[in-house]
């Protein structure tokens, strides 16, 4: 379960780096053809307007995560739950989120079926991050997206 918590986490963290948000293939590959997304705003979202919204964004902004965990639903979809919030430019986190995604193992890798984001009203402590940690050894800690960081596939992630 661990390995999968490594590997589901890995992907949920690359669909907040802005090289993957602007990658359209690398989405196509992620995204399941009926993704569905219900955002903070308890809108409701497919995947055509997600992946337009995605490619019209001129910045993105650092997204921090941590409490990372994995429930089996059945043999190969997965429930991945996290919180995460946006980190401003001068370092204080704003839209503190709990996050729900819904992956499905496929023939070509998990692709996420669908996600929901729940606005919260405490405030999350992260921890300050760590630079220079190696990915794998993250588990449920806290992650930090920055250009320095390196996909649990070993893949390095640049914007």
């Amino acid at each position: 379960m661990q390995n999968l918590l490594l590997l589901l986490q890995g992907l949920e963290v690359e669909l907040h780096h802005p090289g993957t948000r602007c990658s359209p293939a690398r989405l196509d590959a992620l995204l399941h053809p009926q993704f569905h997304e219900i955002g903070r705003s308890g809108r409701a979202y497919d995947r055509e307007t997600v992946l337009g919204f995605l490619a019209s964004l001129s910045e993105h902004p650092p997204v921090v995560s941590e409490r990372f965990e994995v429930a089996l639903l059945a043999p190969q979809v997965a429930l991945l739950t996290y919180r995460s919030a946006h980190r401003r430019a001068d370092g204080t986190l704003h839209l503190h989120t709990q996050r729900s995604s819904v992956w499905v193992q496929e023939a070509d890798g998990w692709r996420l079926r669908y996600h929901q984001g729940t606005p919260v009203t405490d405030i999350f402590l992260f921890p300050q991050p760590t630079i220079g940690r190696h990915p794998q050894k993250f588990n449920t800690a806290h992650r930090e997206l920055n250009y320095r960081q390196i996909h649990p596939s070993g893949t390095r992630l640049t914007p």
